[in-house]
C-alpha cells in the first residue's frame, strides 16, 4: 500500500532533530534495529514500513 503524501512528508520531517523533538518520535532504520524495537515493550511503535529489503520503524 503506497504512503499518502502527508505521511511521506511527515516521515521525511523526522530526519531533522527539531521535528523529532517536536513530535516526540524518531525513525529507526534497518531490519535488525526494527526487530529489536518491536521486541521491546518499553517503546510504543506507531508504524512499521518496509521498502525493498530494508525496514523502517517510527516510534514514540
Amino acid at each position: 500500500m503506497p504512503l499518502s503524501k502527508n505521511k511521506e512528508k511527515y516521515i521525511r520531517s523526522l530526519y531533522l532533530k527539531k521535528n523529532r523533538d517536536q513530535n516526540s518520535n524518531f525513525i529507526a532504520e534497518g531490519e535488525k534495529l526494527a526487530k529489536e524495537i518491536l521486541s521491546t515493550e518499553q517503546i510504543e511503535v506507531e508504524s512499521v514500513l518496509r521498502k525493498n529489503l530494508g525496514s523502517l520503524a517510527i516510534a514514540t
